[in-house]
């Protein structure tokens, strides 16, 4: 029984391992790899101030008392979301 575990451990690295390789060789060995990276980064970077504003929303609907019962740790991330969408 462990035998087979072992092997089955074994065939689930490897094939991850390959699915990894392969997609790295894509992103970074070909023209076309390339351009599809550089337009999921355009289109992730697009969408941080969106996710940063979202996250702003949702902290400034927090009431009062929670803000204060935390030691002051999220007025603390209000003010780091605040300079990273100036």
């Amino acid at each position: 029984m462990k035998n087979s575990q072992k092997s089955t451990n074994f065939w689930f690295g490897f094939t991850m391992g390959t699915v990894l390789t392969s997609i790295l060789i894509y992103s970074f060995g070909t023209k076309e790899g390339r351009k599809l990276l550089k337009e999921i980064i355009a289109a992730i970077e697009n969408n941080e101030s969106d996710f940063l504003k979202t996250i702003k929303k949702m902290v400034d609907g927090v009431p009062n008392v929670s803000k204060k019962n935390t030691g002051g740790t999220i007025n603390t991330v209000i003010k780091k979301i605040e300079e990273l969408t100036e």
